[in-house]
């Protein structure tokens, strides 16, 4: 007697296919998960907003100057300080803790990725696809592997948005306007953690919807309901941040918020002389953008959801490269997210050019592919097989705790260490308006920082010098040699008492 299997045979091997795949990926994201990289200035602006969440119950940030609630300067949204906030309380303060967050919406990113992968190019494929694309080799320190590992808001939004852009795009065969609304609530959630993102996406999102009413002639509700779905989240989280925001802090915070857009995400700012890695991020961009719209050359692309789809995300890329090139500070770490679709459709190209070999020679396409796959891994586990350079970070944590008294000032520019020194009140840290002026500096290809501060401006009677402060010089060294005396130095970290 035949009995009827109980899960679909295709389906059982889209989940054996994608447990191949995560089997591969994790190891490389949690080996030294505590030392590589090593804790530094963003990871511990978002570690110190979740500390202050976790332990005072407010969302925003803690130092010598106070509370500023709803912090521009973290750049993260509710679900990755709230996750990380909860697993600081369950799990307990530390680094692997907080980085934790960013390796599960990795997982999301990877599982969203094969799902978009498979619905594009068939799912025979897309393991081979999207594995491209999660273990493509870094560009200027920019790769899923290295983003994943981080305490960045990079991975939490990447993971949501993925994942709702793969629900909205299935919505091109039968749309359902409660799976849009779904879609729409993931990329606005996706978009609070790193809200640049929507400075190219929502545009391209405006035209791809555009071309749909205007040529397929779709229903503009059925259409529009997912902009009104990610506005909804953005605009209903930024007016619950305002009414929750004193007016005077909600004033700082807008002044912070201008500057770091006039410096960093709409300004003129990219180097004059784009590094290889820029180089390298536009022109894979570029390519993926002429492939992934190569149906518009057919007639029939109209008839098409499928084609429709990769056409979408054809034009996502294209305002994602159009801003990162030409609006953008430059920084590799902003082209992430157009970035990863760009390695899938270049995962699609070599499966096509393996096939193409595969016509000519003996070589199954699937070899090559799992060839080149394992020479990938090998490139992104190499690194993390070598021992972690000593930097001081822990043992400077422990001297702090045993050393410094408990309600003694301390002056430092190395946020990743807040989160760990105990009381985040007694720290002060240069003004945010020192960083966007940094960042002005260096884009412009200053050999040497001026940054002018005092660093006596909080009287602290403690002063730790590490590797961000180290690299913007923003203590000046006369200055730190009238007024402190070195007392510890481990690695990168420089412990100072005052005079």
């Amino acid at each position: 007697m035949c009995t009827k299997s109980v899960i679909p045979v295709g389906l059982l091997r889209r989940h054996l296919a994608f447990a191949a795949l995560l089997l591969t990926i994790l190891p490389l994201l949690l080996i030294r998960l505590d030392t590589k990289p090593s804790a530094w200035f963003d990871e511990g602006y978002k570690m110190n907003a979740a500390y202050t969440l976790m332990r005072y119950g407010v969302y925003g940030t803690l130092t010598l100057d106070g509370f500023i609630p709803f912090d521009p300067g973290t750049s993260s949204g509710p679900v990755d300080l709230g996750l990380t906030a909860l697993a600081f309380k369950v799990l307990g303060v530390g680094l692997v803790q907080a980085r934790l967050i960013s390796v599960a919406f990795g997982v999301m990113s990877a599982y969203a990725l094969y799902r978009l992968a498979g619905y594009l190019y068939g799912h025979p494929t897309a393991v081979f696809i999207s594995g491209i694309a999660l273990l493509f080799p870094s560009l200027g320190d920019v790769n899923f592997i290295l983003l994943s590992r981080q305490v960045l808001s990079e991975s939490t939004a990447v993971g949501l948005i993925l994942l709702g852009l793969f629900v909205w795009l299935r919505q091109f065969e039968r749309p359902l306007w409660w799976k849009s609304i779904w879609a729409g609530a993931l990329i606005g959630a996706g978009l609070l953690s790193k809200t640049q993102i929507a400075v190219p996406l929502v545009p391209a999102l405006m035209v791809v919807i555009g071309f749909r009413i205007m040529f397929l002639r779709r229903n503009l509700f059925h259409e529009g309901v997912i902009l009104a779905a990610i506005l909804s989240v953005v605009g209903g989280w930024m007016l619950v941040g305002n009414l929750l925001t004193p007016p005077d802090i909600r004033a700082q915070n807008t002044v912070l918020l201008l500057d770091a857009i006039r410096t960093n995400i709409l300004t003129d700012l990219f180097l004059p002389a784009p590094s290889s890695s820029a180089l390298m991020i536009s022109i894979l961009m570029l390519v993926s953008i002429f492939y992934a719209t190569r149906h518009l050359q057919r007639r029939d692309w109209l008839q098409q959801p499928v084609a429709q789809a990769e056409i979408a995300v054809g034009i996502i890329i294209l305002f994602t490269l159009g801003w990162y090139a030409m609006w953008s500070v430059g920084w590799p770490r902003y082209s992430y997210f157009g970035l990863l679709l760009a390695s899938m459709v270049a995962g699609s190209i070599s499966w096509k050019f393996a096939q193409w070999v595969g016509a000519y020679l003996p070589i199954r396409p699937n070899f090559l592919m799992g060839a080149l796959l394992a020479v990938l891994f090998v490139w992104n586990v190499l690194p993390f097989l070598s021992e972690p350079r000593p930097n001081g970070f822990n043992e400077t944590i422990a001297c702090v705790r045993e050393m410094i008294p408990a309600d003694a000032v301390i002056e430092s520019w190395d946020w990743q260490l807040d989160a760990f020194v105990g009381d985040l009140g007694r720290i002060h840290h240069p003004p945010q308006n020192y960083l966007f002026e940094a960042i002005r500096q260096f884009s412009h290809d200053q050999t040497t920082f001026s940054l002018e501060y005092d660093l006596l401006q909080a009287n602290p009677s403690y002063l730790i010098i590490g590797p961000f402060a180290e690299w913007t010089s923003i203590y000046a060294d006369e200055d730190v040699k009238n007024a402190f005396v070195l007392l510890e130095k481990f690695g990168d970290y420089s412990i100072y008492g005052r005079r």
